[in-house]
């Protein structure tokens, strides 16, 4: 059989697979925030994937910058397809600072959404020699940058001049709390006061045998026996050495992790362990942030997404959340408070259906001097096709409106046929029709000093509810009407006429058991559509010929 394939079990697979990939840029060439989403087409699920990274779901998340390729076997091994998946970076923007002494040496820091630098002003910065002139937020071009935000340890100053003291009082102070923070965790360390190294008192730690000393030579506060990521520094000539330190040497985090150093006896820490569930399509409001467990601090604990007493609760749990940034705060029954960060973010986009209601035909019949005859097929389909087993379900009214006015030679000849059909997954529900919801007979005039014998106006409506449902193949509901009217020419003063005119509307359009996800218009642009016919006066003695 031509176009198909066939294996072993004698199960036809009719199409080819195809894959496509929608990709979500990360923010920096260094950050695990891109994503990648793959769409397969063809073949026979479930489907095997196999990513270049280990992967094997459709989508893929905190992912760096780069190629990643996809390889995908349908479930009988017909048919096999690879694709290779890129994901780019977002543009962003660098703060920009030259050195004080040598205004062409430049260098650069992942800027923040909001820049605290001022342009102009005079810094001294964490982990740099000397003072900086900040030159503002300048678009990433390939510089040569450090990947965390710049951390400031004096400034702003109006000139370099002022930017570094002489030389400041040497303080020495009993005890050191480190706290040091990062994208996962919070931990803390007691330090307290030790011999003097270099001129400058140090602080060794209550576990761990650190210590924490002032290198002279790069005018830099460093940890002898740090065993964490990266190099903490502070430079800085002051003593104590409070305040924040950068943790340098950890690539593709953000925020870079830092340790804030406070004078005194450490606090207790609170520490959340987070999991959520983003929304199940965007604008969708079904996402959660669930706090899964909490180290340090005294129970109980209560949380909330806004620091406010008002707001704190003593579930654990976060439900109809949308898509974006929260901040989770977890408190203690002391007062000490934890704070997290959770983004949710969706890459799925809801699906929008659309029902149709249209002529499907050309109008057929015939058209004389004394009779009109015309067909109109029209149709209900839905756009995109509903998936096997999808329902919407809608009201459709029908209504016909006949006129026609007697002359004195006769009586105008009025027939309708209508008949209703459906395709796939179309079903008439319920029919309330037809009936009749008005036939009047009235006197009108025709000339100024004649009327019509009988003018007569009847509307007939036909109301079903109907339903497509989503059987993969042409799922729809159809009608067809058939208008025909007759007259008699030689009417005089009254020329004989009749009309036909009808409309099709829906309404009450509805997804059964519809999800947050999907949307469906409700109502649908009526159509409308008739036939006229007038008949003409015959001349006598010394009347004027009207045609019709």
């Amino acid at each position: 059989m031509a176009g198909y394939t066939g294996n072993t079990c004698d199960i036809l697979t009719i199409f080819p697979m195809g894959l496509i990939c929608s990709s979500t840029n990360a923010y920096t060439p260094f950050t695990n925030d891109g994503g990648i989403t793959l769409y397969i087409t063809g073949g026979t699920p479930p489907y095997t994937i196999n990513w270049s990274n280990g992967a094997h779901s459709q989508n893929l998340t905190n992912l760096q910058t780069g190629d990643y390729t996809a390889t995908v076997i349908d479930y009988y091994g017909d048919f096999t397809a690879t694709t290779t998946c890129n994901v780019g970076f977002d543009t962003f923007y660098l703060e920009k600072f030259a050195n004080c002494n040598d205004l062409n040496n430049q260098i650069y820091f992942l800027a923040n959404i909001n820049s605290q630098y001022q342009s102009g002003k005079v810094y001294s910065l964490n982990s740099q020699l000397g003072c900086w002139v900040s030159q503002g937020l300048e678009l990433y071009t390939a510089q040569t940058y450090s990947n965390f935000s710049a951390v400031t340890t004096n400034g702003p100053f109006d000139l370099c001049s002022e930017c570094l003291p002489s030389v400041p009082a040497i303080l020495n102070t009993s005890g050191l709390c480190f706290t040091s923070t990062s994208t996962q965790s919070q931990q803390q360390t007691q330090y307290y006061s030790a011999s003097t190294i270099n001129g400058y008192p140090s602080w060794t730690s209550t576990t761990g045998n650190q210590t924490i000393y002032f290198d002279n030579t790069l005018s830099t506060w460093k940890i002898l026996g740090w065993a964490g990521q990266g190099i903490p520094q502070l430079q800085t000539i002051q003593s104590p050495p409070i305040g924040v330190w950068s943790i340098l040497g950890v690539p593709g985090q953000i925020p870079q992790p830092t340790i804030v150093v406070t004078q005194g006896e450490c606090q207790a820490v609170v520490n959340a362990n987070i999991s959520s569930t983003p929304p199940s399509c965007n604008g969708g409001t079904n996402g959660s942030i669930i706090v899964t467990s909490v180290v340090g601090g005294t129970p109980p604990y209560q949380y909330s997404l806004v620091n406010d007493p008002a707001f704190y609760q003593a579930s654990n749990t976060f439900n109809g959340l949308s898509e974006g940034n929260y901040t989770v705060y977890t408190q203690d029954i002391l007062g000490n408070i934890g704070v997290d960060i959770v983004t949710l973010d969706s890459l799925i986009s809801p699906t929008i259906y659309t029902l149709n209601l249209t002529f499907t035909s050309p109008n057929l019949g015939n058209n004389t001097s004394t009779n009109q005859t015309k067909t109109y097929d029209w149709v209900v389909t839905v756009s995109p096709a509903l998936p096997i087993g999808k329902q919407i379900n809608f009201s459709i009214s029908h209504s016909s409106t006949s006129i026609y006015g007697t002359a004195n030679n006769g009586t105008p000849t009025l027939s309708y046929s209508q008949s209703t059909g459906t395709t796939g997954g179309g079903l008439y529900l319920t029919s309330t029709g037809p009936f009749i919801t008005s036939a009047t007979a009235t006197t009108v005039p025709c000339t100024v000093t004649s009327n019509y014998p009988n003018h007569v106006t009847t509307t007939t409506i036909r109301q079903y509810t109907a339903r497509i449902l989503g059987t993969g193949g042409n799922d729809s509901v159809n009608g067809s009407v058939t208008q025909s009217v007759s007259v008699i020419n030689g009417g005089n003063p009254c020329q004989m006429f009749a009309n036909i005119n009808d409309s099709i509307s829906i309404t009450n359009v509805q997804i059964v058991s519809q999800n947050q996800c999907e949307s469906v218009n409700t109502t649908v642009d009526p159509i409308s559509f008739g036939v006229s016919k007038t008949g003409t006066i015959v001349p006598t003695g010394n009347n004027t010929f009207v045609g019709g």
